[in-house]
């Protein structure tokens, strides 16, 4: 890599035989800078160079970039210009990611940049792909050369500079660039944005046609553009319809490695990625997959369920440590993280409550901010929260009502002066059954004379302090009374838990106990 005093040059952004375009690392002020430089010394450059800063310096548009300075370090001209970050038209141009309407926009835009150019006399013969950068999450058109011939300059007039442009029309350099773009695209067998342009190009034969307008054109572009908006509109209202009803499905997954793979999967159909993980708390505060989708060939995409985070790769460990600090966070270059792919990670929250961490892979082409569906990405998201926060709610009741029915201890529901509910051991404890005793008053299960008590507690001293604990004695199906501990709780304003332990087995020890100490 080059050195230039003052400067730390990060990386080249164009070069042709006669001059090199870097962005570099301004040390003055530490702020990132296009730069210009020629190719080779020559003590005519600096003069061609002040010519071109003076002309750009009369320029203002939305889609050129903004001229800071003209430096000479080691008896060489530097030309400098606000950064942009970005990559050429003709690499943009290559990415089969982008959408027809982004480059139908960036066309109208170029036709907006050269109308205004010609407008202002200005030679146009050096604009091309490689001179023409398009912004990083914008997808802005931003213009960094104009180009001046050296031969015009030998006489240092601005005029000179100027008049080389009548040599070529607009429609003309119009025809020319876009020709030039419509051979780099790679051309596939769908509506894409070549297939467009061929036929908008055959149509206006730019060339031959002197008498079409910038108006013209633009409308021509516009047109185009309107069709697709329409048509992405639709197949937006479709693909939503279609995720919605794929989304409604989230709740009929028996079991939580089912439900991660579906949630994955719902990224991959709608959302684009090209692999995913879903990383879940394992219960002590550590994380784990618990559910992966991606190539086969791709390693980082086979981790079995419930890996710990610990056994998984470092850079892997950091996107769910970042997550967990920051939210949802993507990459800025493919290379981040050590990772050769464009990525971004989500939290599965609901609330304040953290459910899940899931990556998403796009690959080393689809960048996360260049993605159409981020919006859907974002649904799916928090619909695979809510999912995973109903299949852990579920799991819960589950549990509950498995040991509702399996503990040895009496268990009934009470609303107002009625059993709802009760489990096995209640209902048998009274030598009944619980669809017996559902719908019953509670009260009837005792004997008469603790049934005042009963109300009492239960109308008075339950409803103060929600709680009622001691022995009562019961009555059977059979008529038999027996005793039993029961522990009351008031769970709302009509409903009360009874906990109950039948003391018969407790007082049939104690009195055999009682009549073997006697007989020692």
């Amino acid at each position: 890599m080059m050195k230039l005093q003052g400067y730390r040059i990060q990386n080249q952004i164009l070069e042709s035989p006669t001059f090199l375009v870097f962005r570099a690392m301004r040390e003055a002020d530490q702020k990132t800078v296009l730069i210009k430089l020629p190719t080779f010394q020559n003590p005519g450059w600096i003069n061609q160079y002040w010519q071109e800063y003076r002309v750009w310096n009369h320029l203002s548009h939305p889609h050129l970039l903004q001229i800071e300075g003209l430096e000479v370090i080691d008896s060489s001209p530097v030309l400098v210009l606000e950064n942009c970050d970005g990559i050429s038209l003709r690499e943009f141009g290559q990415d089969t990611n982008e959408t027809v309407a982004q480059s139908l926009r960036i066309a109208i835009a170029l036709i907006q940049l050269l109308d205004y150019l010609f407008q202002a006399q200005i030679d146009c013969r050096d604009v091309s792909l490689d001179s023409l950068l398009i912004q990083r999450g914008t997808g802005a058109l931003k213009l960094f050369h104009l180009g001046v011939d050296a031969q015009l300059i030998s006489d240092g007039n601005e005029k000179s500079i100027q008049s080389a442009q009548s040599d070529l029309s607009f429609n003309q350099t119009l025809d020319r660039i876009f020709s030039d773009w419509l051979e780099s695209l790679p051309f596939q067998e769908k509506q894409d944005f070549a297939s467009i342009l061929q036929v908008i190009l055959a149509r206006l034969n730019l060339a031959q046609s002197p008498q079409l307008t910038t108006k013209d054109i633009i409308r021509e572009f516009e047109a185009a553009l309107y069709q697709q908006e329409q048509s992405q509109s639709q197949a937006l209202e479709c693909d939503w319809s279609q995720l919605v009803q794929a989304v409604s499905n989230l709740s009929s997954q028996k079991n939580l490695l089912a439900l991660g793979r579906t949630i994955l999967d719902l990224f991959h159909r709608y959302a684009g990625a090209q692999g995913s993980i879903l990383f879940v708390p394992d219960g002590q505060e550590h994380w784990q997959v618990q559910a992966s989708l991606g190539p086969t060939e791709q390693s980082c995409f086979l981790w079995p369920s419930s890996t710990p985070l610990s056994q998984l790769p470092t850079w892997l460990q950091n996107v769910v440590k970042r997550v967990q600090k920051a939210g949802t966070c993507c990459s800025t270059s493919p290379s981040e993280l050590q990772v050769e792919h464009h990525w971004c990670s989500y939290p599965l929250k609901v609330k304040d409550q953290l459910l899940g961490i899931v990556y998403l892979d796009y690959g080393v082409q689809a960048e996360p901010y260049h993605q159409p569906n981020a919006t859907i990405t974002e649904f799916v998201a928090s619909q695979g929260a809510i999912a995973l926060q109903a299949y852990q709610l579920q799991q819960k009741v589950a549990l509950s009502a498995s040991i509702f029915e399996t503990t040895q201890e009496g268990v009934a529901v009470i609303e107002g002066d009625r059993f709802v509910s009760v489990n096995e051991s209640f209902a048998q404890s009274f030598g009944q059954t619980p669809e017996d005793m559902i719908g019953t008053d509670w009260k009837f299960a005792f004997i008469e004379d603790h049934q005042p008590l009963l109300a009492e507690q239960a109308d008075g001293l339950l409803r103060q302090q929600d709680y009622w604990e001691g022995a009562l004695s019961c009555l059977s199906a059979k008529g038999e009374q027996f005793e039993t501990w029961f522990k009351f709780t008031r769970t709302s304003k009509e409903q009360i838990v009874s906990i109950s332990r039948d003391l018969r087995q407790q007082q049939h020890i104690e009195k055999e106990l009682k009549e073997t100490k006697e007989q020692n």
